[in-house]
């Protein structure tokens, strides 16, 4: 689904950038991770998290998703991501299945909730996401993606 792809590809931005998306992608009330919550605190969670980790990568693994549609959609999938903080010097790594519900009418996330599949331990790079990308242009794709990060950050 178009609009999931969309969310990821928004939350591995630079924060600013990623949190514009966010602002527009959630309903008023969300059930976001198994309770009722106000947008404004989505998306104080979200910014919380977007600092603690300003270099995010995450992608939904290539035919993983699977999406049922009658009012609303309900998207499933597999989400493999790497995050770090230079300034913390630290790295998160992993694969974590994903549920969204999403309004098609309002073009609005109702519910979301993810379980973390496997952490990956001690990594400093994102390996798993270079060999899902293919290695030549995976490693490209992004060492662009950092090097975007890197000048936005050096510009703050």
């Amino acid at each position: 689904m178009a609009f999931v792809a969309r969310y990821h590809d928004a939350w591995s931005l630079p924060n600013s950038q990623a949190m514009a998306f966010m602002r527009q992608a959630y309903a008023d009330s969300v059930d976001f991770y198994g309770k009722q919550t106000s947008m404004a605190d989505v998306l104080k969670d979200r910014e919380t998290f977007a600092e603690r980790w300003p270099d995010r990568a995450y992608s939904v693994r290539h035919g993983s998703e699977t999406v049922s549609c009658i009012v609303t959609c309900r998207v499933t999938g597999t989400v493999e991501w790497f995050s770090r903080s230079v300034q913390r010097g630290k790295a998160s790594s992993g694969i974590a299945d994903f549920q969204v519900v999403w309004d098609p009418q309002s073009k609005k996330i109702l519910s979301e909730s993810s379980k973390v599949l496997k952490a990956d331990k001690g990594l400093t790079e994102p390996s798993r996401l270079i060999a899902q990308w293919g290695v030549g242009r995976g490693k490209r794709k992004l060492s662009r993606q950092l090097r975007r990060r890197s000048r936005n950050l050096e510009s703050l």
